[in-house]
C-alpha cells in the first residue's frame, strides 16, 4: 500500500465525504478509511451511497477484517476502530472518547501508529473536538493532515479544535482538497 487516506467528520461531513471519495480516482495501492459520527440506522444507506460514487466498494469493517489497498473502509456506529500490528480491523466498544463513538482520535491515531508517513488524514465539520489529537498523531509520525476551511464548515467545533492543536497544519476549503485528492 503506497498510501492511506482517512476521512473524519461528523455533522455536516457527510455530504462532503462522499464528495471527496466521488473526485478520487481508481488506485488499486491506496486504501481509504472513513471514520464519521453517524447513527447505526444509516449505515447501510450510507455504504450505499458511498458505493454508487466512488472509485472502489465501501464495505463497513468488520473485526479482524485486513486493511488491504483498493478498498474503501467505513468505520461502522457505535465502534471504536484500532489496527493490528500487522494491518487488520480491531473494533471494540468501550467507553466513548471525546463524546463519540466512533473516535476519529482513535481512528487517525491507530493509522498513523501503524501507516506512518502513508497517512493523509482529512478532517472534516463536526460538533466536537474529536480529531485535534489524532491529527496531532498523524503529523507526529510523518503523515499528512488536511482541515476543512472552518468557515466552510456546517460546524466548526472539530475544525476549529484541530486547528488551535496543529497550528502548521494544512487548512484548505472543500474545492483544494479534491484537487489533492484527485490523484
Amino acid at each position: 500500500m503506497n498510501t492511506l487516506v482517512v476521512i473524519g467528520g461528523s455533522a455536516g461531513s457527510f455530504r462532503i465525504a462522499t464528495e471527496l471519495l466521488a473526485c478520487m480516482k481508481k488506485d488499486p495501492q491506496r486504501a481509504v478509511v472513513v471514520c464519521l459520527h453517524r447513527w447505526k440506522e444509516k449505515a447501510t444507506e450510507f455504504v450505499k451511497t458511498l458505493t454508487a460514487k466512488a472509485p472502489a466498494t465501501a464495505m463497513e469493517i468488520t473485526d479482524k477484517m485486513p486493511l488491504l489497498p483498493g478498498h474503501i473502509y467505513v468505520v461502522p456506529s457505535n465502534y471504536h476502530m484500532y489496527v493490528s500490528d500487522n494491518g487488520s480491523f480491531i473494533l471494540t466498544n468501550e467507553e466513548e472518547y471525546s463524546f463519540s463513538r466512533p473516535s476519529i482520535d482513535i481512528c487517525f491515531s491507530e493509522l498513523a501508529r501503524v501507516y506512518r508517513e502513508k497517512v493523509t488524514a482529512i478532517l472534516l465539520s463536526g460538533a466536537n473536538n474529536d480529531g485535534a489529537e489524532g491529527v496531532t498523531a498523524v503529523l507526529n509520525n510523518g503523515g499528512k493532515a488536511i482541515i476543512q476551511l472552518p468557515s466552510e464548515c456546517e460546524i466548526s467545533v472539530m475544525t476549529d479544535a484541530a486547528i488551535e492543536a496543529n497550528p502548521t497544519a494544512t487548512v484548505l476549503p472543500v474545492s483544494e482538497i479534491k484537487k489533492q485528492l484527485a490523484f
